[in-house]
């Protein structure tokens, strides 16, 4: 393969004034890469010698990434790096085509641009992470308002504080199962760099939604449910959040699963998707069997009292029973039912 070739001797100053990184120093590690390309425990070395402060961490990679090829891109406030499987070996462009758009960051890690390698469709190529620079604090924090954290949208990726990550090809082109199950991966060893973020970084983001426990076997589900829903035309996921079950309107909810998840849709096909029991069973069945902390699952219309509710009775997922109590305020509806017409 043709082998990236790194510049040595630089001062990493060009990427200084850009928010994204803050790169002190001088390359010495750039010496060691000039036979192999760089790998994830390159990054690694790299940032632990303070060239290179990404604003979140780098997670561990899944197995079968860990010894793959490692290139970058800077934009103007992200820094994206891709990690190719362990048996992918890359092809580059010659030096002279590279684009020197990223300054001395190249030193570094060759130019995602530069690889001009055919790979193989219906496979997971690489992984794709991003770390957000810090601007428009507001546009980042909405993207954590969600079930748990980290959060898979259903476009595929896995955001957690300034950290995103997802998949090449798009998860969209990969088998839906295959991309389920890797970007489940990817939330996991997200979520065990919670220790690694400073008061500061963390006094930027919300808490989640009621209580959150280890969701590791739940994230699959929920990026499948999101994509069966909006796989349907004029449909739209506009809201999924975890919070307890509310105590004061059932009766003996189980205990052991106290949380309820509500996915909240929009859009004109509404009134076809909830009047789709087969699809509300699998989704609602799907989470309940895969999230041990989840005991209520609600998929509901924005805005509106309309949902279809499901839970965990009696040992297994079952949709809730209509009942015709009446709406009495002080009286608690027994588990396993819900009120007719809403």
């Amino acid at each position: 393969m043709n082998t990236p070739t790194l510049r040595t001797g630089l001062a990493l100053t060009s990427l200084v004034s850009t928010p994204l990184l803050l790169v002190t120093g001088m390359n010495r590690l750039a010496e060691a890469q000039t036979e192999s390309c760089p790998t994830w425990e390159t990054l690694e070395a790299v940032v632990r010698a303070d060239q290179i402060r990404p604003p979140g961490p780098l997670p561990t990679l899944p197995e079968g990434f860990r010894q793959g090829c490692v290139t970058a891109e800077a934009g103007a406030h992200t820094l994206n790096v891709y990690v190719y499987r362990n048996d992918i070996e890359l092809e580059f462009a010659p030096e002279a085509e590279w684009p020197d758009v990223s300054g001395d960051l190249h030193e570094l890690l060759p130019p995602q641009a530069s690889v001009v390698s055919d790979l193989p469709s219906g496979q997971i190529n690489a992984l794709h992470f991003g770390f957000d620079g810090g601007y428009g604090y507001e546009n980042i924090v909405n993207r954590y308002q969600a079930w748990h954290e980290p959060y898979i949208s259903a476009y595929g990726t896995v955001t957690f504080r300034y950290t995103w990550a997802t998949l090449m090809p798009p998860p969209e082109e990969l088998p839906p199962q295959m991309a389920a199950d890797m970007l489940a991966r990817l939330a996991t060893n997200l979520e065990a760099t919670r220790s690694e973020y400073s008061p500061e970084v963390e006094s930027h983001i919300p808490e989640p939604s009621g209580e959150v426990a280890d969701r590791s076997s739940c994230w699959a589900p929920l990026y499948l449910a999101q994509r069966q829903i909006e796989a349907r035309p004029d449909v739209t996921v506009v809201k999924a959040l975890t919070e307890p079950i509310p105590v004061d309107r059932y009766a003996n909810p189980p205990s052991d699963r106290p949380n309820a998840i509500t996915i909240a849709i929009e859009g004109e096909a509404v009134e076809t998707l909830m009047g789709d029991t087969a699809l509300q069973q699998s989704i609602s069945e799907d989470i309940l069997s895969n999230c041990p902390d989840v005991g209520l699952v609600k998929v509901g219309v924005w805005r509106s009292s309309y949902s279809a509710i499901s839970g965990w009775v009696d040992g297994e997922p079952q949709s809730f029973r209509c009942t015709d109590l009446g709406l009495v305020s002080d009286q608690k509806l027994p588990w396993g039912e819900r009120y007719c017409g809403l």
